[in-house]
Order: C-alpha cells, then structure tokens, then sequence
C-alpha cells in the first residue's frame, strides 16, 4: 500500500514539473471566442502579405473595398461566409507564454478586423510547426491553426464575384441588343418570342431556343477582373444589353471596344460599380444580330403526322409509307429503317442564309422530296447543287421557285442514298440495294447539321 501512494504521488509531482514548464501551457485558452455569424458581421478588414483590403456587408450582400481603386466591386458572398465559417471554427489550440515579437512575429505579418472593433492578428509559426502564433485584441498570446497564415495571406481578387449579370432567364419579358435602328428587340407573348425590332421584322417569331441559349450564355458571362481605368467621359457604349424581367426591374451591360483593337473589353453592368475586363471571346457570345435570333427551321411539322414519303431525282424514284411504326417502300421487301429519324432531322435542320426570291443562276435541281401529312396536307422540299457556294453547301427550296435557302448538304447527301440504285450499277448492285435499306438505321452522323446560330 505504502509502494503504491508513493508512486501516485512522484506522478502527481511529475505533473505539476510539466505544467509549470515555461512556454508550455497545453490547456485550452480560457473566454469565449465569436461565432463570426454572418448577420452580425458587417465589415471584415484584412491586412497581410497581399495587401489591405475589406469585404463590406452591402444589400444582403457583400462588397470589395480595396484602397485607391475605383468603385466598388461585388465580393462573392459564398466565400465571404466561408472566411466566417473558418474562423468560427477553428478556435485557439493553446495558450502560450508570449516569446516577444521578433519570436513571435506578432504585429508584422497579418491581421484581420470584424466590424472595426475586433482584431485578430497573426504571426509566425511557433518551433514545432503545430500552429501559428497569434492574439485577439488586448489578450495574450494563443496558437492557431497554421492555415491561418494562409487564409489571411490571401489577395483581395480571392473575394471577387466577377459575374456581370444575374437574373432568372425564365422570367425575362424582353431584351434589347444594341442601339437605335441598328438594335433588336424580343418580346416573350402568349405564342411565344417574337420581334419588335428591327422594323422589318416585327412581329415575325423569334426562335426560342436560341434566346434562350443566348440568356444562358449572358448569365454565366465571367469577367476576367477589374478594369485598370473607365472608358473616357462621356463615350458612349460599342454594345448595349438591356433586360426586363418580371418583378426585377432592369438589367443593363455596356460594352466598350479596346481603342486599338485587340485585347480584352471593358465592362459595366447594372449589378456592379466597378468596370471590369472581359476577354473578345466572352463578348462574341453576346454580340448578335437578329439573324441569329430568327426561327430558321425549314419545316414546321409534326413528324409523327407524316405517313407517305416521295424522294425522286432524275426518273429514279422512292415511296415509302408508313404502317404502324414501320415504314414499306414499293417494290422492296421488308421495312425501310431511318425514315422517322430523317424526319426528325428535317425538323432541326436549319438554313445560313436566305431566302432568295429568285432561282441563284448556277442552281440545278438534284433531288425532290415530297411528304404527305394526315388529313391532306403535302410538303415539298427540292434540293439544288450550285457550283458558286463553298464546298458542303447546297439550296433548297419550298416547290420549284418558292424562296431558295442555303444549307449544309449532308442532310441532301444521305437522302440521295435512300434511292434505289440506277441501272447498270452491276457488281454493286448487292451494295446499293443494302444502302438503300439501312441508310439511316441507327447513324447519327449529320444529325446535328444545320444547326447554326449566329
């Protein structure tokens, strides 16, 4: 009994050795430290390696202050509340017995400031490497976890929200894309969108996929990072893109060319107050004319509600109709496959230019294709090769002189491979009568052509 009360007590001895040991003092820091909750913070100055800067409460939001630089740029509020969090959650390791502040480094390398009133500084690493030294306040000197170095040495770009725009492209009423005669301007209606402007073409329908890739491309427009200095007073925008959405008011984006023609774009939009760089690349996407916007699909029909279907071209001939989900071709065995997806190619197809109201003097019709629709109706699309447009291109034509539009011709291509082989054909005679049946049978190559925006 008298062995085991001395060993307690050498240990207790040993201890009480250990705890008086100067610097080392490895119980938790006494005090409550902030919960840095984001609606109680209003400002967060910074002070480091990267420079002075501060992250303001503004709106619901946050915005970036940095000295000497114009206006105010918005701070991307996701790590704004992120910065909080780590600070909310990693409280001081340990109390330490200050070493001085060569040792320390307090006072020299960074600090941060909640609301002008709080100040945590941060200094060098302590000799094992477990944290850093730091102190809040007027209070003595704790360790912190070492990333503290590098979430403080961070510059004030970190912070940026370089987004120019943000609105709810479903709830967009109209847009406007330019200036004066030269602008365009699209209503959403009850049919869908439609054009304002320009004057010859108000009232004509917009295709509503292509504005509304185009909102998407305008929403997720990133800037490069603040503009060095604003465009000359009084200089009017090169480009001007203004929405109205529903309950939201006006958003607005000025464009400014580069004087010499080449680098990046200055930018101001309604949600920021500071101009911004934006790269060529990012300004392409936003320039557009009301061609790209047009409804340029060559036929407006339900392909479902196609049931006969004609390709003919130089006296050879194909017809094809449908039963039930098949289709039977006059003359050949067994069904044809591929129709049902040609059709549906047909319907995304789209023309580059046009249309013509006169035949182009080098166009010579190669191929018709004639559909018949339930209850009637009958549509007719004739393909012309014109040795004055660039390769892969060729006109089509609703009937024989109803306005000639240009195309890519990989769409005519496969539905010439659809027709029966000619006479003489010979030893490939086997091959063509293959091709004829299974052109289209799960090939996807061309599916796509046609489809062209700007």
């Amino acid at each position: 009994m008298k062995k085991h009360a001395a060993l307690a007590l050498v240990a207790a001895l040993a201890l009480v050795a250990l705890l008086a040991l100067p610097g080392r003092k490895p119980s938790r820091p006494g005090g409550a430290w902030p919960e840095y909750a984001p609606g109680e913070v209003v400002r967060i100055a910074v002070s480091g390696p990267a420079g002075e800067y501060a992250l303001e409460a503004r709106g619901g939001g946050w915005a970036l202050r940095v000295p000497g630089a114009a206006g105010q740029p918005l701070a991307d509020p996701v790590r704004v509340e992120a910065l909080l969090d780590f600070l909310a959650r990693n409280r001081p390791l340990a109390r330490v017995d200050d070493p001085g502040p060569e040792r320390s480094g307090l006072g020299s390398a960074a600090s941060l400031t909640i609301n002008d009133a709080d100040r945590l500084e941060i200094g060098a690493p302590d000799a094992k490497g477990a944290g850093v030294f730091a102190r809040r306040g007027g209070g003595g000197v704790v360790l912190l976890a070492r990333e503290y170095a590098q979430v403080l040495g961070r510059p004030a770009g970190h912070y940026l929200d370089l987004r120019l725009l943000d609105f709810d492209p479903g709830q967009v009423e109209a847009v406007t894309l330019g200036r004066g005669s030269q602008a365009v301007e699209i209503a959403r209606g009850a049919a869908g969108p439609a054009f304002v402007r320009p004057a010859e073409r108000a009232g004509q329908p917009a295709l509503a996929e292509a504005l509304d890739l185009w909102l998407h491309e305008l929403r997720t427009l990133q800037a490069l990072g603040p503009a060095p200095e604003a465009p000359a007073p009084g200089r009017e925008p090169d480009l001007l893109v203004t929405l109205r959405q529903r309950g939201a008011g006006e958003h607005a984006l000025k464009l400014f060319a580069p004087a010499d023609g080449a680098g990046p774009w200055t930018a101001l939009s309604s949600r920021q107050e500071a101009y911004f760089l934006l790269d060529p690349g990012q300004v392409a996407k936003v320039d557009r004319n009301a061609f790209s916007f047009a409804d340029r699909r060559l036929a407006a029909l339900d392909p479902g509600a196609v049931d006969r279907l004609v390709l003919s071209v130089s006296g050879q001939e194909l017809r094809a109709e449908r039963d039930g989900r098949r289709w039977r071709v006059q003359g050949l065995p067994g069904a044809l496959t591929g129709i049902d997806m040609l059709l549906w190619r047909l319907t995304d197809l789209q023309y580059e230019f046009g249309p013509l109201e006169t035949p182009p003097p080098g166009a010579r019709e190669r191929l018709r294709l004639e559909l018949g629709l339930r209850g009637g109706e009958k549509r007719e699309f004739v393909f012309h090769i014109d040795p004055a447009l660039p390769a892969g291109r060729c006109w089509v034509s609703h009937g024989a002189q109803q306005g000639f539009y240009r195309i890519p011709d990989q769409f005519y291509k496969d539905l010439k491979g659809l027709l029966p082989p000619q006479p003489g054909a010979g030893s490939n005679q086997g091959a063509r009568d293959h091709r004829a049946r299974s052109a289209f049978k799960g090939d996807t190559h061309g599916q796509n052509h046609g489809r062209r925006l700007s």
